[in-house]
Order: structure tokens, then C-alpha cells, then sequence
């Protein structure tokens, strides 16, 4: 897997892929996935020759950070896409600190 994982603004791909997972296979309700929270969240995309093909987000209050909405298009399951995506979100909101 060659995968490309970055912040992004491209809130359309991340809709995208989260109707494809959470409405469309897992039948989540509409009302409930898409919220009212992606303005004030981190959006992480990541693509593989340029195609999206899972997504993330992060909301950062104080010390905390809460990720959420984590998808992988179901060819790339199993590939570990969705902990380098988990691992991309920790890495970006952990302050770096002296050892």
C-alpha cells in the first residue's frame, strides 16, 4: 500500500467516503453521521494515486484531542490504513516534548 495521508480542507472527499462506509454499508442514519461538528474538526484524507480511500477527524479542546469518523473504503480494509490514519492524528496533535 502506497498511501498518502495529510490534512485536508477537502471536506467533499470525506463526506464521500463516509456516506460510502457509515450510511451506505454500516446503515447509519444520515441525521447521525453528518453532523454539525466538521467546521470546528481536524479533517485528515488519505489517498492513493490521488483517490480518496479513507478519512478521519480530530476535534482539539485544551489538552485533549477526540478523533472520530475514521473510514477505509472497503478494498484497502486490512491493509492497516485505518492505524496510519489513527497514527497520523496522534502524531500532528502530540506537543513535542523533551525526553
Amino acid at each position: 500500500m502506497t498511501a498518502h495521508i495529510a490534512v485536508t480542507e477537502d471536506l467533499a472527499s470525506c463526506h464521500l467516503l463516509r456516506r460510502i462506509v457509515f450510511i451506505e454499508e454500516q446503515n447509519v442514519s444520515e441525521a447521525d453521521e453528518m453532523d454539525d461538528r466538521d467546521d470546528d474538526a481536524t479533517h485528515f484524507l488519505a489517498t492513493e494515486e490521488e483517490l480518496p480511500i479513507g478519512s478521519a477527524r480530530m476535534h482539539i479542546k485544551g489538552d485533549t484531542a477526540k478523533i472520530g469518523r475514521v473510514c477505509v473504503i472497503k478494498s484497502h480494509r486490512g491493509t492497516g490504513l485505518g492505524a496510519a490514519l489513527i497514527l497520523s492524528l496522534i502524531h500532528i496533535s502530540e506537543p513535542t516534548r523533551p525526553y
